[in-house]
This record gives C-alpha cells, structure tokens and sequence, in this order.
C-alpha cells in the first residue's frame, strides 16, 4: 500500500480499503448507529454522487452490500494462509531461541516439499521477510534432512510391565 509495488499497485490497495472501510460501516450502522454515520460523512467525499448504492444523505438509508462470490480468489487466501503460518511458526522459532524481532536474521530456511506451496510462498517472499526480519529467505524440498527420530521407552510404563528388571533393561533401550 505504501507504493513500493508501483502506482498502480497503490491505486489498488487504497480502493480495496477504502470498500473494506465502507461496507464495514455499512455493516456496523445497524450496531453502532452513530459513530457510524460519523464515519460515513467522511468517506461518503470519496464516493461519487451518482453511485446510488453507496451515495445517500445518511448511512441509514444505504442498503447492506451483498455478497459477491465472484470477488473470492482461492489462490490468494491460500497464499495468505501458507504466509500467515510461516510468519507464526518463524516468531515461534524466534521465541524458543530467544531471539528478538529486531534483530535481523541472516537466512529464515522455509521446509515443504511441496513445489506448489513453494510457488505460493514465493510471491510473498518480501512480506515474509519483513515480518520475520530477515535478509534472505531459502526455499528447501528435502525434508529428511532437517529431521531428527528419537524414541525413548515409557519410563512408567515399563517400570510397571518389567518391575526390577527394567533397571537392568533400560540401558539396552
């Protein structure tokens, strides 16, 4: 939204805000009738009086919006979602280290084997990184090589199967 993307991408982002504000006052008018319509006379100038769907003397007398199918994009919310999680896990990682998030990382190394989840991730590549704090973000495919299996017998379980000879079996474990 700040431009970085170009003025058209600009354009886009302040348009979408402002339906997402507009329709959201729409839809809170019934809750909050006041303030409401506080707000409404202010984005009301960003709405051409020839619109009669979203032109009106007050927010009362606006119709709620419908529903629009067509707007739903299941790439972008699937993008979003895989986004939204890496983000998560990543300032969970950095929690668990104790790393602060405003302290840059080198490399974040994103796991999944997935190519199409790769792809995604990829066209959101610079909004993780910013989120995560990082310089350079590594896409990788092999899973196996990241992971460690480790199994440890059931102390208390064992204990109670094997008795006193569970001492003298757990080193072999």
């Amino acid at each position: 939204m700040k431009g970085e993307e170009g003025e058209a991408e600009q354009i886009a982002s302040l348009n979408t805000l402002f339906d997402v504000l507009l329709n959201t006052t729409i839809l809170m008018s019934c809750i909050t009738p006041f303030i409401s319509d506080y707000i409404y006379m202010n984005l009301k100038n960003g709405v051409s009086s020839d619109n009669t769907d979203y032109f009106a003397e007050s927010i009362h007398f606006l119709r709620i919006p419908n529903y629009k199918d067509s707007l739903l994009n299941e790439n972008v919310e699937r993008m979003v979602s895989l986004m939204q999680n890496v983000i998560l896990l990543g300032r969970k990682i950095r929690d668990n280290k104790k790393i602060s998030l405003k302290t840059p990382l080198n490399k974040v190394v994103v796991i999944d084997s997935d190519p199409e989840v790769q792809r995604l991730l990829l066209l959101s590549q610079q909004y993780i990184k910013e989120e995560l704090n990082c310089l350079e973000l590594e896409f990788q495919t092999n899973e196996e090589e990241f992971i460690v299996y480790k199994s440890e017998p059931d102390n208390k379980a064992c204990g109670s199967a094997f008795g006193k000879l569970y001492a003298t079996l757990k080193p072999v474990l």
